[in-house]
């Protein structure tokens, strides 16, 4: 059996010396809110097990909540086994990391417990609506997390299995002779966080990320040992919790989007912020790294692509102060537009507007200056659309109904090349459009190479001659000029003249577009090009006025 006093430890030294977390959390305030709507109730007078109303319990009482990965046969709360639940769960029923996780909340001293797949009713499309749109309540007020981050099916359970082994501490002196702390020298090693946790199998499943990031305090249950995660440390069972923090030598994406989300929100400066500020870093930066680490989960239904992520969404807005319009913000859209598709396999084309990431299911990364995978910025950038507009009204997960939106921007004619480098390894013909870029950009008059793209999958291409050139319209959004009389700039001179661009395809109608990739071209391309009014609307993009002004590729030019 699992000896809880080191978790207890772990749960008072945190509340006790974490001034970082206890602000994230505030137990005064962050036990109040209506959601979520129901807690199990582990600890009933009368010895049943039940679901009951969050309103029941008192005013800043804490619960726990559970992170577990949805296998098949899983049993659940529905309309029609509701009324039973109130009065009583059946424990046989249950999933055994289900009835682990309800010994762990008992034994750890707290009365409730959240499980999703217990406390939402599953079939009722409108609770499951409220509850997502709340998400960010429900996760970031918990007091712990459990973790199931070896679970794989309803047969395994959160308990670790023990080792049996021998070890020997190992004191660590200062100067003075004073123990500082210790090392644990064992002939059999425990698994470690990276392992249990980076590695583990529920840190690959899409609705994770968000759990992981709002949780103030996080309990993980991995093969060999448990672990902690809050926003300041990480420890397991043999560290000296008192004299040992966390150390980058664990950090991952969710790591480092956990830490600089939870600065922002207590405005306080990261050595990120600070390195970030002279490359082009803004609070949106943070979102589109997010973002990218995102779509390299795991989802079970295509369909949670964007509802997974809301929790998260609602917390960036309070930092931003923002409105959130189908993945993207509606004051940085031009930066966040920027997107390309990175896919390890086939795709599939989601119900969303084909300039939004949401539309795609697959991995993708954002290459606007400043985030983890974009070109360093060297030199100045400019934007070069204007005057954005958002039509039609808000509705379900904070997207609009036919996600429209408009803008003033410059536009060209090109032609696109794919790269042909297949060999006989590859599974079809299209297997090496899955690298990236996989496109050279030609000037469409003199057929010149003024960039490579980056195709958001292959359904463009003829499938007979997939190599023959394929016009398309491109629209600048951003230019990056070189700073003039820097010679340091001038060492690199790819990098500092660019424009940032969508690849857009004409539809069987004239006038008709959608947005079909990722370009980054030579901003000369642009000297004649025409800056037209484009309404990008559900996978097309509509021209509407024309205007006659153009864009050169100058420092002087305004956007």
């Amino acid at each position: 059996m699992l000896d809880f006093k080191i978790p207890l430890e772990w749960i008072g030294e945190c509340a006790k010396s974490h001034p970082e977390c206890s602000n994230y959390s505030n137990s005064s305030t962050a036990h109040t809110p209506i959601f979520p709507t129901r807690l199990i109730n582990v600890c009933p007078p009368d010895g049943n097990i039940r679901l009951v109303p969050s309103k029941t319990k008192a005013i800043g009482e804490e619960y726990l909540t559970l992170s577990h990965r949805w296998t098949s046969g899983m049993y659940t709360t529905t309309q029609r086994s509701l009324k039973s639940h109130l009065n009583r769960l059946p424990f046989e029923k249950l999933s055994v990391c289900f009835k682990d996780a309800i010994k762990i909340t008992r034994q750890l001293g707290f009365q409730y417990l959240w499980i999703d797949a217990l406390c939402i009713i599953q079939d009722s499309p409108s609770e499951m609506q409220d509850e997502c749109l709340h998400m960010k309540d429900i996760y970031r007020n918990r007091a712990v997390m459990l973790a199931a981050d070896r679970v794989e099916n309803s047969k395994d359970g959160l308990y670790p299995a023990r080792l049996e082994s021998q070890s020997t501490p190992m004191p660590f002196r200062d100067t003075n002779g004073q123990q500082a702390s210790q090392w644990i020298l064992s002939n059999r090693q425990p698994a470690a966080f990276g392992s249990d946790v980076i590695h583990g199998t529920l840190n690959s499943r899409g609705w994770t990320l968000q759990e992981r990031i709002l949780a103030p305090r996080i309990l993980h249950f991995g093969k060999s040992q448990l672990h902690w995660e809050c926003r300041t440390s990480i420890w397991w069972e043999k560290t000296d919790f008192k004299c040992e923090f966390y150390t980058p030598i664990v950090l991952d994406e969710a790591r480092e989007m956990m830490t600089a989300m939870t600065r922002k929100k207590l405005r306080t400066v990261s050595t990120r912020d600070i390195a970030g500020i002279s490359n082009g870093c803004t609070h949106y930066t943070t979102w589109y790294d997010l973002v990218s680490a995102y779509s390299c989960r795991q989802l079970t239904f295509l369909g949670d692509r964007l509802i997974a992520i809301l929790g998260l969404a609602d917390f960036c807005a309070e930092i931003v102060q923002d409105r959130f319009v189908w993945g993207l913000w509606r004051q940085d859209l031009p930066a966040g537009l920027l997107w390309a598709v990175q896919a390890t396999g086939p795709l599939t084309r989601l119900a969303a507007p084909s300039w939004s990431w949401a539309s795609i299911d697959g991995e993708l990364t954002f290459y606007i200056p400043s985030t983890k995978w974009g070109r360093p910025l060297h030199g100045t950038l400019q934007k070069t659309c204007e005057d954005i507009v958002i039509e039609n009204s808000v509705i379900a997960h904070r997207t609009y109904a036919n996600g429209k939106i408009s803008c003033l921007c410059p536009l060209t004619l090109v032609l696109l090349s794919v790269f042909a480098d297949s060999n006989e390894n590859e599974k079809d013909s299209f297997d090496h459009l899955r690298k990236q870029p996989n496109a050279t950009v030609r000037e469409e008059s003199s057929r010149r190479v003024i960039g490579d793209a980056t195709l958001d999958d292959d359904s463009l291409l003829p499938k007979q001659n997939f190599l023959q050139p394929l016009p398309l319209h491109t629209m600048m959004l951003y230019r990056q000029d070189a700073v003039p009389g820097d010679c340091q700039l001038k060492l690199s001179k790819k990098q500092i003249q660019m424009s940032y661009c969508l690849l857009l395809k004409l539809g069987v109608k004239d006038g008709l577009f959608r947005r079909c990739g990722y370009a980054e071209i030579d901003p000369k391309a642009f000297s004649n090009a025409e800056v037209r009014r484009i309404a990008i609307v559900w996978g097309v993009v509509v021209f509407t006025t024309m205007h006659l002004a153009r864009f050169l590729p100058s420092a002087s030019d305004t956007a």
